[in-house]
């Protein structure tokens, strides 16, 4: 059987997401301080900076095992890749229904995540497959 060829259109996928990180990060952090002088006591506002860093993280290594999973045709790294990615939906998740006050434009950004995260899931799991038929 002949070898898979990357995907374009997970590895186009994944370099959105790159792009979309920093802008999420930096509209994220601005809301956060925000919404510290503007609103009332948060007794969650630590935890919050913390989902936000955690969900950084995942983020950024849900990109590099997927790109790395993509080009290689690796199984090992599309598996950490769709971990990832399930995690990131949490985190996204939390953004969006249980802080303690959602904006609209956080509202906003958490569902650009949660979509351009479904449709890593969707191509992961094609290029997963393509490689598990390979190695079949």
């Amino acid at each position: 059987m002949e070898k898979s060829e990357p995907s374009i259109v997970l590895q186009s996928l994944l370099k959105l997401t790159r792009y979309y990180l920093v802008v999420w990060l930096l509209l994220e952090a601005l809301t956060f301080v925000w919404k510290g002088y503007a609103l009332p006591a948060n007794d969650n506002f630590a935890i919050e900076w913390l989902m936000l860093a955690l969900l950084l993280i995942v983020e950024v290594s849900k990109v590099h095992w997927g790109v790395r999973g993509n080009l290689l045709q690796e199984q090992k790294a599309f598996r950490f890749s769709l971990l990832f990615s399930f995690a990131s939906l949490v985190g996204y998740l939390y953004f969006l229904l249980w802080q303690t006050y959602v904006l609209r434009i956080e509202a906003t950004l958490a569902i650009i995540g949660v979509t351009l995260t479904a449709c890593t899931i969707v191509m992961s799991l094609v290029g997963f497959v393509n490689t598990s038929k390979e190695a079949a």
